[in-house]
């Protein structure tokens, strides 16, 4: 402590009391008075030592040695859940949302990167049926909310079927969960009661059920059916794929049937090069629609049609329009990746096929 603090009993033999730094003043009798003492503990609380008897002085000195538990802090709300299990409740970010609003603005609703990005949220959060709602206040128009939450509301049901025939059947107030208790609606709409009373594993349902409602929205962006959603010639089949499984996922609801579709369409709709691909895997046991992905990915250039590379069949329209310009004969081994349209042989092109010749020597007969 510093020299210049001072320290005097209270009361002709309390215990002492540590003054402030600084002279003592002269009041306007005359009488010495002293500065405030602050406490231990910095808390804002302070008397004048001269007003202090030897009991007064016991008392404050203790008062200011447990000033750290009673003073009030800033914390999130933490409640004590079932099986005195303590939980805390953290509003959803407001930052979070405008991300996420952000996204599906550039990307889309449909696009790989918001859908990745939403579950991602959804699986770092703690989230409540209040926030929800928020969250997809933010996300769609007033008229697609409410067919959003109407939607969810309905699957809702079903969950609260499964959860009927689990331990979480019942609230931390051994209460049996109802419907108002999974959309937060009645005496249950405030966040807090929520948190108290529902326990992490029936919110987790609770927001599956609004994510999966959330996809079934019809979108402006996407007007076609999965049955018309084919792999162009030059796509990845993995982004072929990705196009397809967002609409089946968007206009089936089983996710057992999303599955045997999703691998239907895929191998139905792949281009020729993908599809010799997938029909030659083996048949027993047929294949996953993961090695699917994995043949076509690391085959497609083995797999591929000659004919389809345009360096070979299609010159560059700027050489053979150039003025003057000869075209460089092809190589022996670069005739042999042609293959004719007429006769499907390899070798030549169709305007140079044998079979052209036999048409003209039966009419010069005749």
């Amino acid at each position: 402590m510093d020299n210049a603090a001072r320290s005097s009993g209270v009361g002709g033999g309390g215990p002492p009391v540590t003054r402030a730094k600084g002279q003592p003043s002269l009041g306007p009798q005359g009488r010495r008075e002293e500065l405030p003492v602050a406490g231990p503990q910095g808390g804002g609380e302070t008397t004048p030592s001269s007003c202090l008897g030897n009991r007064e002085a016991t008392g404050f000195l203790a008062t200011q040695n447990n000033d750290q538990q009673g003073m009030p802090s800033v914390a999130p709300v933490v409640y004590v859940g079932k099986r005195h299990v303590r939980r805390e409740y953290l509003p959803f970010s407001y930052q979070d949302k405008k991300e996420l609003c952000k996204m599906q603005k550039q990307f889309g609703r449909s696009s790989e990167i918001f859908k990745g990005m939403m579950k991602a949220t959804f699986n770092s959060n703690e989230m409540v049926p209040s926030d929800i709602k928020d969250l997809f206040r933010c996300l769609l128009t007033p008229s697609e909310y409410d067919l959003w939450e109407g939607l969810w509301k309905k699957a809702l049901k079903t969950v609260l079927q499964e959860i009927q025939q689990t331990p979480d059947a019942q609230d931390s107030d051994h209460n049996d969960i109802t419907h108002d208790h999974l959309c937060g609606e009645g005496d249950l709409s405030s966040a807090n009661e929520q948190i108290r009373l529902l326990s992490k594993s029936v919110l987790d349902k609770i927001c599956n059920a609004a994510e999966k409602t959330f996809y079934q929205i019809p979108s402006p962006e996407i007007k076609t059916s999965y049955v018309n959603i084919k792999q162009f010639p030059s796509e990845n089949f993995l982004q072929f794929v990705d196009r397809l499984k967002s609409q089946v996922e968007r206009q089936v609801q089983d996710p057992v049937v999303q599955a045997e579709l999703i691998k239907e369409m895929a191998q139905r709709n792949a281009n020729e090069t993908c599809r010799r691909i997938i029909l030659s895997l083996p048949l027993d046991p047929s294949p996953s629609l993961a090695q699917m992905i994995e043949a076509c990915t690391t085959r497609a250039e083995l797999f591929s049609a000659p004919e389809r590379n345009p360096g070979l069949t299609h010159p560059k329209p700027v050489a053979a329009a150039a003025p003057g310009a000869r075209r460089q004969p092809m190589s022996s081994d670069q005739l042999q990746h042609i293959i004719c349209h007429r006769c499907k042989r390899p070798g030549h092109f169709a305007k140079a096929c044998p079979e052209n010749q036999k048409p003209k020597s039966k009419n010069q007969k005749n």
